[in-house]
């Protein structure tokens, strides 16, 4: 596992050992992709071929339907989403109301227009839809197409599916910072569930990700750059 990726999971962990009330179950899934395809100016910011993507979504199992009168189509907030690419040193995350991070469920879409199918996507960007905010300049998403079965209904799965029951599982990841109109897209090879440790537990992983991390320095690029993110270098 990378420092960045590490670090990541360190403030996952806090966020929730922290701010979840003890009762609280919440799901956590990680995923891990691998860049296929992105122009030039991805490739200046040190992007390659084949340079992996981590990510996780936290959400909870309760969150309802926000569109609960469509039977075909089911969305859901997330409570934090998190994107880390190490080739770019790049962590980013989403929460609150000035954020959107979101998981939709597609349940035999598409009938009398061909073939229905199944459909499942993650979303993140920093800017919400629900507010008039600017455009994001963070954007990230993961969609995923299948023929009918692979949900049984519009509700929001507490496992995801294999990666190999899809027809396809790709990415699409947007810094504007970097080139305004233009993305790097590849695969999703991984999207596991985590289980579940106790708050103490994710305090306890929290903090030994914070300490195993602070001996690294950290370095803030100006924002006419790389806006806000943060670098993290040996």
């Amino acid at each position: 596992m990378t420092l960045l990726f590490a670090r990541a999971i360190a403030v996952v962990a806090l966020t929730l050992g922290l701010s979840l009330p003890s009762h609280a179950a919440p799901i956590f899934w990680a995923f891990e992709g691998r860049f296929t395809t992105f122009g030039t100016e991805y490739a200046n910011a040190g992007l390659s071929i084949g340079d992996r993507l981590f990510g996780g979504v936290i959400f909870s199992p309760s969150t309802p339907d926000l569109h609960p009168a469509d039977n075909e189509r089911g969305t859901y907030e997330a409570i934090f989403g998190l994107v880390a690419v190490p080739a770019l040193h790049a962590l980013w995350t989403f929460a609150g109301p000035n954020n959107t991070q979101r998981i939709t469920v597609l349940n035999d879409a598409g009938q009398g227009q061909g073939s229905p199918f199944d459909f499942f996507e993650i979303l993140f960007r920093n800017t919400s839809f629900d507010t008039e905010l600017p455009n994001p300049t963070r954007l990230f998403f993961l969609a995923g197409r299948a023929g009918t079965g692979l949900f049984a209904d519009d509700s929001l799965p507490t496992v995801p599916p294999a990666v190999s029951a899809f027809d396809f599982l790709n990415f699409q990841y947007t810094d504007t910072t970097i080139v305004e109109g233009a993305s790097a897209t590849g695969i999703i090879t991984r999207i596991v569930r985590i289980p579940e440790p106790s708050t103490l537990a994710l305090l306890g992983l929290g903090l030994v990700g914070l300490v195993m991390t602070r001996r690294r320095s950290v370095l803030v690029v100006p924002p006419s750059r790389h806006g806000n993110l943060l670098l993290f270098c040996r």
